[in-house]
């Protein structure tokens, strides 16, 4: 994760429509824990020195908080996310608006692309995996590539499970070779290229999905932060070298998301590349 990372206030987060099969209006969001539980979120990305810049939200669009699908930042160029679903299209408009006036240059996908920013692209430095099925598309993932040249895609896997609705609930890089997934989100031959293309695929249990949307993390440095942790995958993951702490979401898995898509971190091209385009 790069050190400028963006997000959104949950100031008019609630659940107010359904667009994925957690989503459920008739459960109520409890504005006041959202709170809490986004600053503690806040306050420990600060904490660990990220340059943390916040969007302002909308009244009337209520994901903004999960800025991570806003789209992509890369030096001074913004790609602005194209939803799919008629409810967060809106929210477009106004990332154009606040990333514009921060000074970036603003694209947008063209004609059919459907590109839902970071919830469908998973991305360590110059390497990424791209997952389709139920938000983005090809097109979309075509302007991605436009969009960041440098990047390896390493796999393009589809996503048959509406419960799995963005690429960002089912796999997380760990590092540059090493991915948590839940392989039951992906088709076999998702599974194969997943683990085909990194050195070390842990696979995460049913519960630690369903209880705490467990791929849905945040890694910084050697600390997976996420909603929580069963025993066995913590113990997995410290001897990968990774320790384990627990942010709780509640409130935001209401809305289908957990700690990843609440932020909006910052591509960085990579060395090489930047002195090519500087030169």
């Amino acid at each position: 994760m790069q050190s400028l990372t963006f997000l959104c206030p949950p100031t008019f987060f609630d659940v107010t429509y359904s667009i994925n099969p957690f989503m459920d209006p008739s459960v109520k969001v409890d504005r006041v824990l959202a709170w809490r539980q986004w600053i503690r979120f806040v306050d420990a990305l600060e904490g660990r020195g990220l340059d943390l810049r916040f969007i302002e939200p909308c009244d009337g669009c209520p994901d903004m908080v999960f800025l991570g699908d806003a789209g992509l930042v890369l030096g001074d160029r913004f790609l602005c996310s194209r939803f799919r679903h008629r409810e967060r299209q809106p929210e477009a408009d106004h990332y154009t608006r606040a990333f514009g006036d921060l000074g970036y240059r603003v694209t947008h996908p063209p004609g059919p692309a459907v590109l839902e920013g970071l919830g469908d692209v998973t991305i360590w430095g110059d390497r990424a995996i791209l997952g389709y099925g139920q938000r983005s598309n090809h097109d979309g993932f075509e302007a991605f590539r436009r969009f960041a040249p440098f990047v390896d895609v390493i796999a393009e896997v589809e996503l048959p499970d509406p419960h799995f609705y963005h690429l960002a609930t089912a796999v997380a890089f760990l590092d540059a070779d090493t991915i948590l997934f839940y392989p039951d989100a992906f088709t076999s031959s998702g599974r194969t290229q997943l683990e085909r293309a990194v050195g070390r695929a842990i696979a995460v249990s049913q519960q630690d999905i369903l209880d705490h949307q467990a791929c849905n993390c945040l890694v910084v440095g050697d600390t997976v932060m996420m909603d929580g942790c069963s025993s066995g995958l913590e113990r997995e993951l410290a001897g990968c070298g990774f320790r384990v702490e627990t942010y709780p979401m509640s409130e935001f898995r209401k809305g289908g998301g957990s700690l990843r898509r609440l932020v909006l971190p910052a591509l960085s091209w990579p060395a090489q590349a930047a002195e090519a385009m500087a030169s």
